[in-house]
């Protein structure tokens, strides 16, 4: 690792991140609802006054710091979500250099999860998964073809993941949304057939856990609908930086 990859990731984190925020708040605004050219390639505007932002307050942090974090037409200050979304894609994308090298995994881990961060966001706002995020999602997976991923261990995590959520939908009507079995279906495809059974596992688990504290907390009863991405989305980072260590505590706790 040396100073021109340390760039390229930061660079990489720091302007995919501002792209995906972009794309969730279009799709939480439902502004673009009819207008798939405006929602990918319209220019960013202020949250207050609609005025076009110009170029160079939309390059990420530097462009909040220039700005002072007000618009410069309206004077309205603008969101910590933006350069904070900036700063997370930043760290993540470090932190896959680090874990995984210059390399087409690192990069596949990276904006595999920050699609899922992305997608996590949108999912507790509306309760809605877009599937223009979930084309990102395609995307990186035409990335790990790149690098050998495809193999039939992916399409058998594709398939079970998707048929794990398709028989939840089955037996318990109307506890997923069919966003949920989209997107664990997709992941399936990274995690591969081994790790699926990490991914769903600690998915819900993790949900479980958190929504009878929610019910209990809230007062709302066990029937309360919760957004169900942000378990998938820890399940499928569980699976990828722990599920062969998970696994061998497994067989080394059951084997015979």
């Amino acid at each position: 690792m040396n100073s021109m990859h340390v760039f390229t990731a930061s660079l990489t984190g720091l302007f995919f991140a501002s792209f995906l925020l972009a794309l969730a708040d279009r799709f939480i605004s439902k502004k673009y609802a009819n207008n798939i050219k405006g929602f990918l390639c319209d220019r960013s505007s202020c949250d207050y006054c609609g005025k076009t932002i110009p170029f160079y307050y939309n390059i990420p942090l530097a462009g909040y710091i220039i700005s002072l974090g007000h618009c410069r037409s309206c004077k309205n200050r603008i969101s910590l979500r933006y350069p904070l979304s900036e700063v997370y894609g930043l760290i993540l994308s470090l932190f896959s250099l680090y874990r995984f090298g210059f390399n087409i995994q690192a990069l596949v881990f990276f904006s595999t999860v920050a699609v899922c961060s992305t997608v996590v966001y949108a999912d507790i706002k509306t309760m809605e998964i877009p599937d223009s995020l979930l084309c990102v999602l395609i995307v990186a997976g035409i990335l790990f073809s790149l690098n050998g991923g495809f193999t039939k261990d992916s399409w058998l995590g594709f398939a079970s993941a998707g048929g794990a959520f398709a028989l939840f939908l089955v037996v318990f009507p109307g506890s997923f949304g069919t966003g949920d079995l989209k997107f664990a279906a997709l992941l399936g495809f990274f995690t591969g057939f081994q790790f699926v059974l990490v991914m769903l596992e600690t998915a819900l688990i993790t949900g479980s856990i958190f929504g009878a504290l929610y019910a209990v907390t809230s007062g709302r009863g066990l029937r309360i609908k919760i957004p169900f991405a942000p378990f998938i989305a820890i399940g499928y980072i569980t699976a990828i930086l722990y599920g062969a260590d998970i696994l061998i505590l497994y067989h080394n706790a059951f084997a015979p």
